[in-house]
């Protein structure tokens, strides 16, 4: 049952209205990341009445998130909390009526099937050129819509895909950009307005795709700075490797080079181990033994696992990935771990 006291507002706007309100309500949508981007969005969402909601993010929340990551406080910041699991205590508190779905991992194409299943629609919030380039090839696999937002420094684009009725990601970035030339808040920095226009902008996307007024390949190019908002309608390229030629190079694990084990965490003293360290099935209870046997203490702290070597801190996630603290070097981000659990 809709609320009109609760969303009346937004119902009374003629390019919305009560239809737009319950396709959003009986909408599932499913949120890759939850930093700038994926926490003004899952707000966003969750007061306007999204139905059901999804989110996967493997960090977790810093001090240098809370001047953009709305949904985050400075204890989350203070504790290290998992960045979805605090996402969840806040939109509970904002909206009990939708239901919400966490995964505190890494998306991969071992596990967005399963994270995408049943979803309306994906929304890119990921700091990650392949994770874009995997939206792409699953979506376009599967005919499901999507919407890339990428962000740095007072300017953005929002690029609204859906399979088969206009162009996807590759038609117009064939290949993906090398992450030194990329625009990435780490090396460009980040002004939240600029978040918040970019997510605006995505969002309204999202309700005409849900109310079939979308047009497919409508590209956004924005500049808060400038105050400069400009679309255009790009067009699907024939020839396209992903969804002319129907090749999925990002989903193929063999037709790829497969993510790194190690990655620095974009603007922050923390760097990634993919759970692939543990060349295998990830045992929860051997990886602390070892941790004891090499003189580490272990904390547990809701879902993750504090490992204290020294002055070297890991957080351990369930799925077995692990974030290094303080630390910049993806070499020695491994030395740390391979020390610890080895």
């Amino acid at each position: 049952m809709i609320s009109p006291m609760r969303y009346g507002k937004q119902i009374l706007v003629p390019e919305f209205g009560e239809e737009s309100q319950k396709a959003l309500s009986a909408a599932t949508i499913a949120i890759v990341g939850c930093g700038a981007l994926g926490a003004l969005q899952a707000e966003l969402l969750t007061r306007m009445g999204v139905g059901h909601l999804r989110i996967a993010d493997s960090d977790i929340v810093s001090l240098n998130n809370l001047h953009r990551q709305l949904l985050f406080t400075e204890r989350d910041a203070e504790e290290g909390t998992p960045k979805v699991t605090a996402a969840a205590a806040r939109l509970a508190a904002l909206n009990s009526e939708v239901s919400l779905r966490t995964l505190a991992e890494h998306v991969t194409r071992d596990n967005i099937a399963a994270f995408a299943e049943k979803a309306d629609l994906i929304l890119d919030a990921t700091d990650n050129i392949a994770t874009r380039y995997l939206i792409n090839d699953y979506c376009v696999s599967n005919s499901l819509p999507w919407i890339y937002t990428g962000v740095a420094g007072t300017g953005g684009l929002v690029l609204t895909i859906l399979p088969r009725e206009g162009p996807c990601l590759r038609c117009i970035y064939p290949d993906p950009p090398g992450e030194s030339d990329a625009a990435t808040c780490a090396a460009d920095g980040i002004l939240p307005t600029t978040v918040a226009l970019a997510v605006s902008l995505q969002l309204t996307q999202v309700v005409r795709i849900l109310n079939r007024t979308a047009v497919p390949g409508t590209l956004i190019r924005l500049n808060v700075w400038d105050a400069a908002v400009r679309s255009t309608v790009a067009h699907r390229d024939p020839a396209c490797v992903c969804c002319g030629q129907r090749r999925f190079e990002f989903l193929d694990a063999g037709a790829r080079e497969a993510t790194p084990l190690a990655t620095s965490v974009c603007s922050q003293r923390m760097v990634r181990i993919d759970a692939r360290f543990w060349e295998g099935a990830f045992d929860v209870e051997r990886a602390l033994a070892d941790a004891a046997r090499n003189n580490a203490t272990v904390q547990r702290k809701g879902l993750l696992w504090i490992v204290t070597a020294g002055v070297r801190r890991i957080s351990l996630f369930p799925d077995g990935h692990m974030l290094v603290h303080e630390c910049t070097v993806t070499d020695e981000g491994l030395a740390a771990v391979s020390e610890v659990f080895r």
